[in-house]
C-alpha cells in the first residue's frame, strides 16, 4: 500500500481520478491522503504501517515514522489523519485466518459477513486501486478481504 492524493473519494482506479504518488517514502504522506494498492516488489517506494494496540478498543494503523492513522470516511473510503485513539473512525479489529488478517472497522467486529465492511480493493490486487471499505462477503467471496504480515 502506499500514500495518493486525489481530486475525489473513490474506491477503483486512482488514475481515473487524479490520484498521484505523493512521494518515495512514508514521512511524504500527508493528513487527506488516500492509500491505494502498489507493486510489492516496488522497492523504490518502500511504505510500512504500525499497528497500535489500543487495549480495550479496537487497533489503529499507522503510517510508520508518523503520527498518520487509516481514517474511514462515511463508512466507504479511506483516508489518512492524524492518529486520534478517540476517533471511532480510526479504529481496526484485526480477524486472524491462519497466515493472514482481514481488518473490519472496530465497531463491526461482532456483524456477519454479509453486514459488515473489510477492509480491501475492489480486484485481485490491482496497481493504483485505491482501498476502501467493501461488504466482506463479496470481498470473502472474491478473496480480496485478506492481508499480509511481513516483518523485516
Amino acid at each position: 500500500m502506499q500514500c495518493a492524493r486525489c481530486n475525489k473519494f473513490s474506491l477503483g482506479d486512482g488514475p481515473k481520478v487524479g490520484c498521484k504518488v505523493t512521494g518515495d517514502t512514508d514521512s511524504s504522506c500527508r493528513a487527506g491522503d488516500n492509500i491505494w494498492i502498489r507493486k510489492c516488489k516496488d522497492r523504490k517506494r518502500d511504505y510500512q504501517f504500525n499497528i497500535i494496540k489500543n487495549p480495550g478498543s479496537g487497533d489503529q494503523v499507522r503510517v510508520d515514522g508518523t503520527n498518520l492513522c487509516l481514517s474511514t470516511v462515511n463508512n466507504r473510503y479511506l483516508e489518512l489523519r492524524n492518529c486520534d485513539r478517540s476517533s471511532t473512525r480510526q479504529l481496526w479489529k484485526r480477524i486472524d485466518n491462519i497466515n493472514k488478517f482481514e481488518l473490519r472497522p472496530y465497531h463491526q467486529r461482532d456483524w456477519r459477513l454479509k453486514d459488515a465492511k473489510c477492509l480491501s480493493q475492489l480486484h485481485h490486487p490491482k496497481d493504483k486501486e485505491l482501498v476502501g471499505l467493501h461488504r466482506c462477503r463479496t470481498t470473502y467471496d472474491h478473496e480480496t478481504m485478506y492481508w499480509e504480515e511481513y516483518h523485516r
